[in-house]
């Protein structure tokens, strides 16, 4: 196996689609956003991404069929209230992170070179904060980060927070390295 293998499963036209990237990380938070849009709006699997540095592992589906891990792009298109297109997404999911901090790297210009190949200029990485107390339902903030002061407007119009000191760790894994890199 090379360090990084991609398996192309489709190849959809999507209409200026931004990426949004949910992989494992605190309280699975970014995972579990992205496979609710998985779940909410008809996807389809393009791609598959191995690689040596996730874990040595297979996962078992309900039929008992070993899977080599892996992340996963599926292509989603957005429809308003209407049914009137309302633009493509690109979301990455998977069940790892890389094991290395030089693999988060790698496997991160990857999947940043999957996303461009598709046509993505915006990406979304989605995660979780750690606060080290209990957050009723009600009591819930969305805390942004940017890579670009410009960008803050649009996302603070959607009632996004952006506080000095949080994150206080800064945003580690593939969720900052989207930023970051992308």
């Amino acid at each position: 196996m090379e360090s990084i293998e991609i398996d192309e499963i489709a190849d959809p036209e999507l209409d200026e689609p931004v990426l949004v990237e949910g992989l494992p990380g605190v309280g699975h938070v970014g995972k579990l956003a992205a496979e609710h849009l998985l779940e909410e709006f008809d996807s389809e699997l393009v791609r598959r991404v191995y690689t040596d540095e996730f874990p040595p592992q297979v996962s078992v589906d309900d039929d008992g069929v070993a899977e080599l891990t892996c992340a996963e792009f599926h292509a989603v298109s957005l429809t308003d209230a209407d049914g009137e297109e309302a633009g493509d997404l690109l979301v990455l999911t998977g069940d790892h992170q890389a094991q290395s901090n030089a693999g988060h790297y790698h496997v991160t210009d990857a999947f940043l070179d999957v996303a461009e190949s598709f046509g993505v200029e915006r990406a979304f990485a989605l995660g979780g904060v750690p606060t080290g107390e209990l957050i009723e339902d009600e009591e819930y903030t969305v805390l942004g980060a940017v890579s670009d002061a410009d960008l803050k407007a649009e996302l603070e119009d959607a009632d996004v927070e952006f506080r000095e000191d949080e994150p206080a760790g800064g945003i580690v894994g593939v969720s900052g390295l989207v930023l970051g890199l992308g």
